[in-house]
């Protein structure tokens, strides 16, 4: 499964559903097809196929000491140990109850664990190996994004709920609060203290400043993508806000270039 091979040869890796960071030179990600792979510059030098046959890899993310958990399209997680080689090995697996069809996955070194996201359920998984389920029994909804912010808030994107905080209370409605009709949030990013949300209907920006979020409409950004589905929202630290969207490629708002 150790290869190495350029981006440009990578056949069958047309979509990838799941990437997050592995150490600090690789990402590791899942394709559409249920691969699970890391890439490392421009090189692919790890694919693996799920050993079951009756589900499939969805997500993968790493914790701290570079071991993964990877999310299945069942209530199955699978951890697995990083090799010196850089291949994987199995360390364990798991079952989370009201979990299923994991979209998404997030370690957070403050937390010491995995929150984790499915089509049904919201989990977090702890670095010993427990879980807790954090979503009510009338949740029902999927969660496609997780953050943590500056202040270790904990914020979730929701299929149905729209954007949730956790807290020592119980999760609020931001969308709800700020004024907002309820829409499908696909992706999350915070700028100070602006919260973006990349949705299927465009991108809704939202000031925290004080403690209470409101919409922001001062902005060259607003209404510049009203009616495009958002699917993923990324700051760069020298070229500004990244937008991916679902049908209309690239963008970066902040430079000259708005089209990659």
């Amino acid at each position: 499964n150790v290869i190495s091979k350029p981006y440009a040869e990578m056949s069958g890796i047309s979509c990838v559903y799941s990437l997050n960071r592995l150490g600090d030179d690789s990402v590791i990600g899942v394709t559409q097809n249920g691969v699970l792979i890391v890439i490392a510059g421009d090189t692919l030098t790890y694919r693996e196929e799920s050993p079951y046959n009756d589900i499939q890899y969805t997500a993968a993310a790493c914790d701290s000491s570079g071991d993964v958990l990877v999310g299945t399209t069942g209530d199955t997680l699978v951890r697995l140990h990083r090799e010196p080689d850089g291949s994987f090995s199995k360390a364990g697996e798991m079952s989370v109850p009201d979990l299923n069809y994991v979209n998404y996955m997030m370690y957070s070194k403050s937390e010491r664990g995995f929150f984790v996201g499915g089509s049904t359920g919201l989990a977090f998984v702890s670095d010993g190996g427990g879980s807790i389920s954090l979503a009510r029994e009338d949740f029902g909804s999927a969660v496609n994004d997780v953050i943590v912010d500056y202040q270790d808030n904990i914020w979730f994107a929701s299929t149905k709920q729209g954007i949730m905080k956790l807290s020592y209370n119980p999760l609020g409605n931001v969308f709800k609060k700020a004024g907002i009709d309820g829409t499908v949030a696909n992706a999350l990013l915070t700028d100070g203290s602006r919260l973006y949300v990349g949705t299927d209907n465009g991108l809704i920006m939202l000031d925290g400043e004080g403690g209470s979020f409101t919409p922001v409409k001062n902005d060259s950004l607003y209404g510049a993508f009203d009616g495009v589905r958002i699917r993923h929202l990324m700051k760069g630290q020298y070229l500004g806000q990244y937008l991916w969207t679902g049908g209309f490629g690239l963008h970066s708002p902040r430079r000259k270039s708005h089209c990659l």
